[in-house]
């Protein structure tokens, strides 16, 4: 009877955790134009533009972390850091509650995915 019950609490457990989704309607998307690239044990990327729809009110300049970010072209093949480049503009996909970091610009810490839209 124990290995029954226990059989079928992990094919719930089972179940239930191959239907989790996630997809961009998870999140918010900001868009912006890049302004530099920059690794500090972490990857970064800069990008300018107006973020106020998203409650970002720290300016119009953005620091995000992508170094566990899947960074895609517009063709969407898979890219690294160094395909992105100075002025192409870009989509970064966000959870839905950001963790930001105190500083000046605004340092975003979890992107989940970045963009390139057009360059």
């Amino acid at each position: 009877m124990r290995r029954i019950l226990t059989l079928v609490l992990f094919t719930i457990m089972f179940i239930t955790g191959c239907g989790t989704n996630n997809t961009q309607n998870d999140g918010q998307t900001i868009r912006g134009v890049v302004v530099e690239t920059f690794t500090y044990n972490l990857q970064y990327v800069t990008i300018r533009g107006d973020f106020t729809e998203h409650d970002i009110t720290s300016g119009d300049t953005v620091v995000l972390s992508v170094a566990n970010s899947k960074i895609i072209g517009k063709e969407g093949e898979t890219l690294t850091l160094e395909d992105v480049k100075e002025n192409d503009k870009v989509e970064a996909l966000l959870p839905e509650i950001i963790s930001t970091s105190d500083e000046d610009p605004l340092l975003i810490e979890t992107v989940i995915q970045l963009k390139i839209i057009d360059n």
